[in-house]
This record gives structure tokens, C-alpha cells and sequence, in this order.
């Protein structure tokens, strides 16, 4: 994805957690006491070394990933794919806070899961929670 995007080779930290610790972390670092699927954390202030880029941390519910699976008929590994990829995505700097940016970022996430030799579903959209 990074690639596709023009972007250095980064390192990404992937936290894959139960619901309640990416509720908690939600509650922490963005006060929203919420369920949710993925969080993005970007490293703004990381050195800027040469041959080390570090993009951030991203954070993954496990449990969200089981239900989305489960929900599209997708293995957890395509979920778990796309929510990576989803995060990412933010840690680069898109968002999806309006319908046109959503679909943006669901193209270039599907784009991305599948070239990683997977199917993620054309329609695919965070779960309410």
C-alpha cells in the first residue's frame, strides 16, 4: 500500500487487541468512550532518519474483526488485512469523514488487499458498534 502510494518503506506498529482495550485506548487518546474496529496513531514527531521511517501505531479489535468476517462471509485474515490497511491509510494522512474521502479510501484499501493476493468485499465499511 505504502508503495502504491508513493510512499518510503515505514515502519507501522500493529496492536491486534480484544474490545475492550481498543475501547479504553479510544477513551484515552481520542475521548471518545466508543467501540470501534481501528485506531490510527501517527507519529508526527519521530526523527527523521534516512533509513528508518517510522508512520505510527495502529490498533486492531480482534473481536470487531470476528464480526466483520463473520458479517461480509470474508476469512479473518482479508478482515484483518483490511483494517491494517485501513489504518494505514489514515496514517498517511487520508480520512473518511465524508462519503467522497470513504470511498476514496475504500478503493485504495481494496486495491491493496488485493494485491496482497486476497478478496475484500467491494462494499466494505466499519461496523457500527
Amino acid at each position: 500500500m505504502l508503495e502504491s502510494e508513493d510512499q518510503p518503506p515505514a515502519e507501522i506498529s500493529v496492536l491486534i487487541a480484544d474490545a475492550g482495550e481498543v475501547r479504553r485506548l479510544n477513551r484515552e487518546f481520542r475521548k471518545e468512550d466508543s467501540d470501534t474496529d481501528v485506531l490510527s496513531f501517527p507519529v508526527s514527531d519521530a526523527p527523521d532518519l534516512s533509513d528508518h521511517r517510522v508512520l505510527g501505531d495502529i490498533a486492531i479489535s480482534i473481536d470487531a474483526a470476528i464480526e466483520g468476517a463473520t458479517a461480509r462471509g470474508t476469512s479473518l485474515e482479508t478482515e484483518l488485512a483490511c483494517l491494517a490497511v485501513h489504518g494505514a491509510l489514515h496514517l498517511i494522512g487520508y480520512d473518511d469523514e465524508t462519503e467522497s474521502d470513504r470511498a476514496v479510501m475504500i478503493a485504495k484499501m481494496n486495491s491493496a488487499v488485493r494485491d496482497a493476493g486476497m478478496q475484500p468485499k467491494e462494499d466494505w465499511a466499519s461496523l457500527p458498534h
